[in-house]
């Protein structure tokens, strides 16, 4: 069904919204249409300020464990009114007004020595319980306070992470420097919290490095020459080497 907007003028049709007429109908549809906006724009309003006080009075901190850039503002566009059913859908532009925005958890994220600021969905209920699947890892709605102890801890995690994170590069750093000093001919590289030291011959040493400087660990030998030796070169060298005890 093709869709309707009025263009013309009648002597019987109310000149209303910059030139656009409508008429008697038309505007009790249009007058409908700005009510249960305004209804809903006073609702959504209450019902932000009722959450964010759910968060406040558990001890929640805004700026610091969330965010509300809950806001009212004004629009002007487009918009269907009345029905397809029953013949009565037309469009018009209205202003009228709309809410944007909302509550968000204020959450951290560690990726390589940055600490980052994430927006966390948080759910509510009736009954003044919070969820968000972030934090809790489920659907399950629980207790303001909970929800509160858990972000704390999440955001602990994420920092205890970006620090583990600085202490090992730093590490990785003093230990290249070292080894690097030691054997200048060599080529040291690092993948992740493993360090390589391969040779000009082929033969290399992986290491697992930790956090402390000092404590790194021989994860693989591998020895260019001994590969490419014989069996009967193999024995022969192993013939004369001296017992270890």
């Amino acid at each position: 069904m093709q869709e309707k907007k009025e263009t013309f003028k009648d002597p019987n049709q109310l000149d209303m919204f910059e030139g656009i007429i409508l008429n008697v109908e038309q505007q009790k549809k249009v007058d409908y249409f700005l009510s249960r906006k305004k209804t809903s724009v006073e609702l959504q309003i209450n019902l932000n300020k009722k959450e964010e006080n759910i968060l406040l009075e558990a001890g929640f901190i805004k700026g610091k464990h969330f965010k509300n850039d809950f806001k009212t503002i004004e629009v002007t566009q487009e918009v269907g009114v009345g029905y397809l059913s029953d013949n009565s859908f037309f469009k018009t532009e209205l202003t009228y007004l709309e809410n944007t925005g909302g509550i968000k958890l204020l959450t951290k994220k560690h990726f390589q020595g940055e600490i980052e600021i994430k927006e966390s969905y948080i759910g509510f209920t009736g009954d003044g319980k919070v969820n968000s699947w972030t934090i809790c890892g489920s659907c399950r709605y629980v207790l303001p306070k909970t929800l509160l102890k858990k972000l704390e801890e999440y955001n602990s995690w994420e920092e205890k992470s970006r620090n583990n994170w600085m202490l090992l590069n730093e590490t990785k750093r003093q230990t290249v420097n070292k080894y690097s000093k030691l054997y200048p001919t060599a080529k040291i590289t690092t993948v992740g919290n493993t360090m390589k030291i391969q040779f000009p011959s082929g033969s290399y040493i992986t290491y697992s490095l930790y956090s402390k400087y000092g404590s790194e660990r021989v994860n693989k030998i591998f020895d260019a020459v001994q590969n490419n030796l014989t069996i009967e070169q193999m024995l022969e060298n192993f013939s004369k080497q001296k017992p270890t005890n």
